[in-house]
């Protein structure tokens, strides 16, 4: 569902998938979660291959941003395709999430 690499500033997540439901957000939450343990400071979530999310991974990048917040880390949300940049847009989640 993602590859992981480290980088000299941080973790970098990026999906190799394009479609992410309720069906595969316990997955994912899992692996983000893991990503984000192995970070040192920041971990930029690539999600330009994302064409469709539902409010079920929604939830879980909010619960990722949360858990950052706990573990005081940054995640940073990258290169939004344009589904994604308009379901953020549309729920205004991009006010709590971090955005580049």
């Amino acid at each position: 569902m993602v590859d992981i690499e480290e980088q000299p500033d941080g973790i970098l997540v990026k999906f190799n998938i394009s479609r992410l439901d309720i069906m595969k957000s316990s997955e994912l939450l899992r692996q983000l979660s893991t990503a984000l343990e192995r970070a040192p400071e920041k971990m930029s979530v690539d999600v330009s291959e994302l064409d469709f999310i539902d409010s079920a991974v929604l939830g879980v990048f909010v619960r990722i941003h949360d858990l950052s917040i706990k573990q005081k880390k940054k995640v940073y949300f990258i290169n939004l395709s344009k589904y994604v940049k308009n379901m953020f847009d549309s729920t205004r989640i991009g006010r709590v999430l971090n955005i580049q």
